[in-house]
């Protein structure tokens, strides 16, 4: 009965040690999206680049006529070694969503397609005919 409860530890041991920290619960589904306020949207954004650190950044842009700040996420291969001069030689992609209104799902949307990507760019079996690591050494996706 001693060598099972040896070798079940040991199974989970390495099941727990295999799992790649990138493999992680979403934190984006799409039940949530009807419910999330700009504030909310901020927060998801803010753990998103916390949880993909190397080709992430949250800035803010510019404030609104409400003097609400204006956030970007920024994607590109190793982002924390880039310097300004660094970016002129890549494509930059602007992804727009959320300039109305009414367009409350747009933002929550993008925000999934970026949790994608950075699930993919580490785990390159996520998305299905895209290579995000390739993608992202030669673009910038805002």
């Amino acid at each position: 009965m001693k060598i099972y409860k040896i070798i079940i530890a040991l199974i989970l041991l390495i099941m727990f040690l295999s799992v790649p920290t990138f493999a992680a619960e979403d934190l984006i589904s799409f039940s949530q999206g009807y419910y999330l306020t700009s504030t909310d949207l901020y927060k998801l954004s803010s753990k998103l680049a916390e949880r993909y650190p190397n080709i992430l950044k949250l800035e803010i842009i510019g404030y609104s006529t409400d003097k609400n700040p204006i956030y970007v996420v920024r994607m590109t291969d190793n982002i924390n070694t880039y310097k300004e001069e660094d970016y002129i030689n890549k494509m930059h992609l602007l992804v727009s969503a959320g300039l109305h209104s009414r367009e409350t799902y747009n933002s929550f949307v993008i925000a999934k397609i970026i949790e994608d990507y950075a699930k993919d760019y580490y785990d390159n079996n996520h998305l299905l005919d895209i290579n995000v690591k390739e993608l992202l050494k030669s673009n910038v996706i805002h």
